[in-house]
């Protein structure tokens, strides 16, 4: 029933759980979403104010039109941020039910009957990890209308997303093939906003040697090459801060770099922090974290989904699985170019352009 849905509205609330005494501290927001199949998406973020008292702020709209380059409104600031290129995904974030119905009579728990908006719903339990084995830990549960077979309800629970945190992603108030106006999906930008530019856009031989660099930092951390399928970046990025426990190095140096910034205040010199060496480690460490992102979500944006399938195109293919750091002539993963040859990159991290014919011999078991 899903996959024939040409419309839908939705809200998406995002709560933290925080354990114990972690210094992470996110404010809950809820997102108003709107989607249809041939115009496009929009999404309208709303801060929940912690007293409960006042209306949520309007943080947030990005508006994604189908062919089309998008934008994001930011309306704390007034400022704006436009897509370089149309987006060629239209996927909302509800298509990951999708892959439940590979899990028919599999799910780890049955939440029984119940009423939503006066509607009879059937719940049940699924481990994320069924869903998306090499993404996040988690729960997802689902209620489903027992006369249309559409969702009501769904919470997905991802698990320990940064240290002594679970973060609750909540969707529901849905409204099937509803009626959407085209205006919804029209980059339309208030004159007093001003343009956030970010740097420029890196050339794809400058995205490789960020591939490598990621993947040179991520292997000489873990041990091994991402041992995963498919690479979902922050939850390999949490993998590795948590072998290497970067949040406890980088609190602690934050800590001191706060007591430091005291002590050169009071001397009368506060921008000599700048070259101490506290200060030179906690950017290494923050700049390392970050050339790792950069390289698994150029990675990323290479495996392209079908259309609410999920399943991925033949177009990059990671087998990190299957070699080890150093092993000169096995291929660790490809992509298809333009040109119907594909850019190979070595398990010692050198890249080839290759043919066809090569890639079949080096692909046969």
């Amino acid at each position: 029933r899903l996959q024939n849905v040409k419309s839908a509205t939705w809200t998406m609330t995002m709560k933290t759980d925080v354990k114990g005494e972690s210094p992470i501290k996110i404010q809950d927001s809820k997102d108003h979403n709107y989607w249809s199949k041939d115009k496009g998406s929009r999404m309208e973020r709303y801060l929940i104010p912690k007293d409960k008292k006042t209306n949520g702020e309007l943080r947030e709209i990005s508006i994604r039109p189908v062919g089309k380059p998008g934008v994001q409104l930011f309306h704390r600031s007034s400022h704006y941020i436009r897509q370089k290129t149309a987006s060629s995904a239209n996927e909302p974030n509800f298509a990951a039910m999708l892959k439940l119905r590979n899990f028919r009579g599999q799910a780890d728990q049955d939440l029984g009957f119940t009423k939503i908006d006066g509607k009879t719903a059937r719940g049940f339990e699924v481990d994320m990890k069924k869903i998306a084995p090499d993404s996040f830990p988690g729960t997802m549960r689902l209620w489903a209308d027992v006369d249309t077979a559409l969702p009501l309800r769904c919470e997905m629970i991802i698990s320990n997303m940064l240290p002594g945190v679970d973060m609750i992603h909540k969707l529901e108030n849905f409204e099937w093939d509803v009626p959407l106006d085209d205006s919804l999906f029209v980059v339309d930008i208030p004159d007093n906003f001003k343009e956030l530019k970010g740097p420029p856009e890196k050339s794809e031989a400058e995205k490789e040697k960020q591939i490598v660099k990621a993947l040179q930092i991520y292997s000489k951390e873990m041990g091994e090459y991402p041992q995963v399928k498919k690479i979902y970046p922050d939850a390999l990025i949490n993998e590795l801060h948590k072998r290497t426990d970067y949040y406890d190095k980088l609190f602690k140096l934050s800590t001191k770099m706060q007591e430091l910034q005291k002590k050169l205040s009071k001397e009368g010199h506060p921008e000599k922090i700048v070259d101490h060496e506290i200060s030179k480690k906690y950017f290494a460490l923050q700049n390392s974290s970050e050339e790792v992102g950069d390289g698994l979500r150029y990675l990323f944006q290479k495996q392209k989904s079908k259309y609410f399938t999920q399943e991925t195109e033949q177009d990059l293919q990671y087998y990190g699985l299957q070699v080890k750091p150093g092993e000169r002539t096995k291929l660790l993963l490809r992509w298809r170019l333009d040109d119907g040859r594909y850019r190979a990159l070595f398990s010692d991290l050198h890249y080839e352009t290759i043919s066809q014919p090569r890639l079949d011999k080096l692909e046969t078991p």
